[in-house]
């Protein structure tokens, strides 16, 4: 039987930590640092974005890089949920270890008790938070932008613009000369139809219809038709926007099309 080492070395953990934040947290707020990194063909490149910089620390020790990976988690655990404060969770998930270590090296605490006021603090914090927290006015926009753009002026009037005629705002990567910002009434689906069959417009090999038509969304493989059964009995005209259909699905519609109703894939 192979026998594996187990080692808990309280040091390391806080090694991989604070050499991960240490390099983060040179990035944080809007006067923050640039930190330069080198890609995967050996290219340097500069950034002030604490998730690229995160991202690309790798640690030898491997309790180190478990220790790292973790505050990672939390990072991105934050920009899953908020869509940004990544570098703020780091510096908070370093501040907790590093505390919580001392805490119960100086056996104050058992690590039991550490938990259930940690538990108590995020309470405590959120309440406190969402007392101060003030909702974003469009007329506020600007000073946002100008922070997230590292106080680039240009850059910042184009997000406040962007949000101020929308709520969803998408950004591309792009080989124009100029920067700009493009309105689009209505939302864009990056896809096309299922099948030749629904076209309607011979011309331009599009489907087209005009006045209101109902859409359903499906969430996945619309693989049958029972959970929209009652909707297809109500209408005539019909788009549905789904992953994929199943070839049933598909005969169904196709044949229903020909009859006449108004139906796109």
């Amino acid at each position: 039987m192979e026998y594996k080492e187990i080692a808990y070395n309280k040091q390391l953990i806080l090694n991989g930590v604070n050499k991960l934040a240490d390099c983060v947290l040179k990035t944080m707020g809007p006067n923050g640092g640039t930190v330069m990194l080198i890609d995967d063909f050996g290219r340097p490149y500069t950034t002030k974005d604490g998730v690229s910089v995160a991202k690309a620390i790798t640690l030898e020790n491997p309790v180190e890089e478990g220790a790292a990976m973790l505050v990672k988690q939390a990072a991105e655990e934050t920009l899953r949920k908020v869509g940004d404060g990544t570098t703020t969770s780091i510096c908070l998930a370093q501040a907790f270890i590093t505390k919580s270590f001392k805490l119960l090296q100086e056996n104050k605490y058992t690590v039991k008790e550490l938990i259930k006021e940690l538990d108590n603090l995020e309470k405590e914090a959120i309440e406190k938070l969402t007392l101060s927290s003030q909702k974003l006015n469009k007329d506020n926009t600007i000073d946002v932008a100008r922070i997230s753009a590292n106080g680039d002026e240009k850059i910042a009037k184009l997000i406040a613009e962007a949000y101020e005629n929308s709520d969803t705002v998408k950004v591309e990567e792009t080989n124009r000369e100029f920067d700009e910002v493009i309105k689009t009434k209505g939302a864009t689906l990056n896809t096309s139809y299922f099948d030749p069959a629904f076209i309607n417009n011979r011309f331009k090999q599009s489907i087209e219809y005009s006045g209101k038509i109902p859409v359903i969304i499906i969430d996945g493989h619309l693989k049958d038709l029972k959970k929209i059964r009652k909707v297809l009995d109500k209408v005539e005209s019909l788009i549905i926007v789904a992953d994929e259909f199943s070839k049933q699905v598909l005969s169904s519609f196709k044949q229903a099309y020909n009859e006449g109703n108004n139906i796109a894939l």
